[in-house]
């Protein structure tokens, strides 16, 4: 499928809409170093119960455009926040791993714009990485070949049948040149000063953690931490064999917890 763009003034963003043209809108950013594909079990599922879904590509990622000025959780969070005005608002905003703050984030500035959150993996909370860590996350953001192994490992429990063939076209994209610049500069730009304020977001959330999902010590309690910094409702479900990406290793269940939230 041909994207479509939103040209803004320092890039264009490419995104792709399904589903039913006057259905309720749903707006899913996927997370660092990946794709819009990557919604691609997700967005079928939401489109199939009469919402509109949007799949947008995170700036300097798939089919957006490189060289843009600024990658920041709160720059993607203005990209999210133009493509909802674009696509005529309000909308659900499905967020995944850093791109959990960003959707936090328009919801925190802009509530009237974002009916309701889910949080797929959520990485919202960036404390300072020490010096051998950030080196090597450095090199990892800076190798297509060592991106897609950590982006593997990720997927710890049982994966798709199309996962070997999904890893090798990410590799392949990751490899046109200026690809991996904006991997690695969002990754450095990460830190509390950009983290959203949670205190601050009162939209109903649903929050979807991999029980092994190995960003964190404890995937259990990083959810329930982030549910109690919430101004506003928030669940919590926890897939006890899903890793970082539960809406591709554990689709099934997560399509039906999605379906269920947006249900309410």
């Amino acid at each position: 499928m041909t994207p479509r763009q939103l040209t803004l003034t320092d890039g264009s963003i490419a995104y792709d809409v399904i589903g039913q043209p006057a259905g309720p809108l749903v707006v899913c950013v996927h997370g660092l170093g990946d794709t819009r594909a990557s919604y691609r079990f997700l967005a079928p599922a939401l489109a199939a119960t009469g919402h509109r879904v949007a799949t947008m590509d995170v700036r300097g990622h798939g089919d957006s455009s490189a060289d843009w000025p600024a990658y920041s959780t709160p720059a993607v969070a203005d990209d999210i926040t133009a493509l909802i005005h674009h696509l005529g608002g309000p909308a659900v905003v499905v967020g995944h791993s850093f791109a959990a703050g960003s959707a936090a984030m328009v919801a925190e500035r802009s509530p009237e714009l974002v009916e309701g959150l889910v949080m797929l993996g959520p990485a919202v909370h960036h404390p300072p990485m020490g010096f051998f860590i950030r080196q090597m996350a450095r090199l990892v953001a800076s190798s297509p070949l060592l991106w897609t192994r950590y982006y593997a490992s990720l997927h710890p429990g049982a994966k798709p049948a199309d996962f070997r063939e999904y890893t090798t076209g990410l590799k392949t994209k990751l490899r046109r040149p200026g690809r991996m610049l904006p991997v690695r500069r969002l990754l450095e730009s990460f830190s509390p000063d950009t983290d959203a304020d949670l205190s601050r977001v009162t939209t109903p959330t649903t929050i979807i953690m991999g029980g092994r999902d190995g960003d964190f010590d404890d995937p259990s309690a990083e959810a329930a931490r982030i549910r109690d910094e919430l101004a506003g409702p928030g669940t919590v479900h926890v897939l006890k064999t899903s890793g970082h990406y539960p809406h591709v290793d554990d689709a099934k269940a997560t399509n039906t917890i999605v379906n269920d939230f947006l249900a309410k």
